[in-house]
């Protein structure tokens, strides 16, 4: 089944491209003739403008196209109406009132033409799972005061996605001192932070692998590592990231990669929190380095905690247990087990306990958690230990 790719600009697209090209799918490199991606290479190429997307709809299935994936940050075009053609006449009113809404409602109008005309549209982590990381404080200690901002960036968050306005928020102190526009979450940061010339890093994790490390490792020991937020009231912040409520995750799935730790860095943010299943990180070994090296932390956050009945119910604690096939997390209240996932329950739907010992069920995810007999952290293992591994983590 051919794949088209609508690929707009920044790292994600040659990710996927060259992720597929690994294990031997040729995509079909689509761009906006506006705004070329940063795909390169020779691929089979096709170029359109909103005006003729009905013409493109047609050149696709003539070309045996049966899937399509939309990714990058896209630009809304301008339209000039004396280059609708025929083929697209009929869509024009959907587009003119798609092209009116937020990010998220537009997208949705493009699926249902795509779906409509027989594509199936599938997302970015569908084409590569392990784009998603997995859930728990994969980098650094997760801070014990972290309760007021993650409820200030929950809230920020909730009223952003009813006006379908941004994914991101930088927090202080149960404040929120930023709020992500259409321009994105760099160009969010990049508001708070000095003017100063910073080296670009693509987020194209196969593009010049060694040459990228190297020039992590030269921002680490140079000045822009020390630069703070111009007046000094981001420093100590955290980057918050995660979906909008309802977000169509095919085709609009938040991402963070190199360029957006390097920033947070240089705010001097203690730390980022993305969502699990809800967030894509590129260039997973180059953020380890910078978070790392700055002493900060991140955290992929369980969407579960997002819940009433775990994120506002009083102190818990996080832990990571183990990798691969036996890794997972728990979250563990009073001796009690209110919530637990394995990595060899992938396909289950998760569920939870709240505090009245019901079992709530959820729908599927791509790391699903599942609930077991309550259990005290000390007869998990038989060794007084939890599983026997280290790492406790608290949360409010």
């Amino acid at each position: 089944m051919t794949l088209a790719l609508i690929a707009g600009q920044g790292g994600l697209p040659p990710f996927l491209t060259k992720a597929m090209l690994a294990r031997g799918e040729v995509p079909t490199i689509c761009e906006v003739e506006q705004f070329p991606s940063d795909v390169k290479g020779d691929l089979p190429r096709i170029g359109f403008r909103l005006e003729t997307l009905g013409t493109f709809l047609q050149i696709l299935k003539e070309t045996g196209v049966t899937r399509i994936c939309m990714a990058g940050s896209m630009q809304r075009p301008p339209i000039d109406p004396a280059l609708i053609d025929a083929a697209t006449m009929p869509f024009v009113p959907r587009v003119q009132t798609a092209l009116a809404k937020g990010d998220d409602g537009t997208l949705r109008v493009f699926i249902e033409i795509f779906e409509e005309a027989g594509f199936v549209v599938v997302g970015a982590a569908e084409l590569v799972p392990d784009i998603l990381p997995r859930p728990g404080v994969t980098i650094g200690t997760l801070p014990d005061d972290l309760a007021k901002d993650i409820s200030a960036a929950e809230a920020a968050l909730t009223e952003m996605g009813a006006a379908d306005q941004g994914q991101a928020v930088v927090v202080k102190n149960g404040q929120v001192l930023s709020r992500e526009d259409q321009r994105g979450t760099d160009a969010m940061l990049d508001d708070l932070a000095l003017d100063y010339d910073r080296p670009w890093i693509a987020d194209d994790p196969f593009e010049l692998a060694a040459d990228m490390l190297d020039s992590v490792a030269d921002w680490l020991s140079g000045p822009a590592a020390e630069a703070k937020s111009a007046d000094g009231t981001a420093e100590g912040g955290l980057l918050y990231k995660a979906p909008k409520p309802g977000q169509e995750l095919r085709v609009d799935m938040p991402l963070i990669g190199l360029n957006t730790a390097m920033r947070a860095a240089e705010l001097g943010l203690r730390g980022i929190v993305i969502e699990a299943e809800g967030v894509m990180l590129l260039n997973p070994e180059g953020v380890r380095q910078v978070l790392e090296g700055q002493g900060m932390f991140l955290w992929v956050r369980p969407p579960e905690l997002r819940h009433e009945g775990l994120s506002h119910r009083g102190r818990g604690v996080w832990r990571q247990a183990g990798r691969g096939a036996d890794g997972g997390a728990e979250i563990v209240d009073r001796g009690r087990v209110l919530w637990r996932w394995r990595a060899h329950d992938a396909g289950r739907r998760p569920e939870f306990t709240l505090p009245d010992g019901r079992v709530e069920r959820h729908g599927a995810r791509r790391s699903p958690a599942q609930i077991l007999p309550p259990q005290t952290p000390h007869s998990q293992n038989g060794r007084g230990g939890v599983d026997g591994r280290a790492g406790c983590d608290h949360f409010h």
